[in-house]
Parts: C-alpha cells; sequence; structure tokens
C-alpha cells in the first residue's frame, strides 16, 4: 500500500482496538489514546471537531484487556511525549495508574 509517497505494510489482523496518534485540530499537537474500537472512536473525534474525517491516524493494534491497551498508551505517550508536548499527555489511565 502507498500512503502519500510512502509505502506503508498494512497487516489485516482483524482487530479494531488499540492506541491511536492523530493531530487533534482543537489543541494544535498530537493526540494519543486507546480504544475498544478504532471505528467508534475516531468517529467520535471528529463528530467533536478534533479531527477530519479522512485525517490520517496511526493506529497500533493491542490484543487484550483495556488495561493492557492502556499500558501501551503510556508507553507511546512516554516516546512521544519527551519528544514534544501532547494534547493529553496528563490524562492517560494508563500514565496515572504509573505515576500516580
Amino acid at each position: 500500500m502507498i500512503a502519500g509517497n510512502t509505502p506503508v505494510l498494512v497487516h489485516n489482523c482483524g482487530n479494531d482496538q488499540g492506541v491511536y496518534i492523530l493531530q487533534d485540530k482543537k489543541a494544535g499537537l498530537p493526540y494519543v489514546g486507546q480504544a475498544a474500537s478504532f471505528q467508534d472512536r475516531l468517529g467520535k473525534h471528529a463528530r467533536r471537531g478534533r479531527r477530519d474525517p479522512d485525517g490520517h491516524v496511526i493506529c497500533i493494534n493491542v490484543w487484550g484487556s483495556q488495561a493492557k491497551r492502556e499500558a501501551v498508551e503510556a508507553d507511546v505517550i512516554e516516546l512521544l511525549g519527551g519528544k514534544e508536548k501532547l494534547a493529553n499527555e496528563v490524562n492517560s489511565p494508563g500514565l496515572k495508574r504509573r505515576f500516580p
């Protein structure tokens, strides 16, 4: 698959849950979140004006419980947050559990 001019490996695993990264239009910053359903959650962000319905989103499939998704979300926030400010870096349940 090609995204713009970039070749991208696509793996159709059938899993609609995990962690996502998008550019938050309201905050003007990257936003990292977790969802049991990418389709539902990203649709809510679009309806609330946080992202363009056809805008780019990076989705990371995570198998398992909400706690596992939150742990991966916290890892991604820590990795990206050290490089730049994020729209929701202090609101992650995973980060709150890790750094109360």
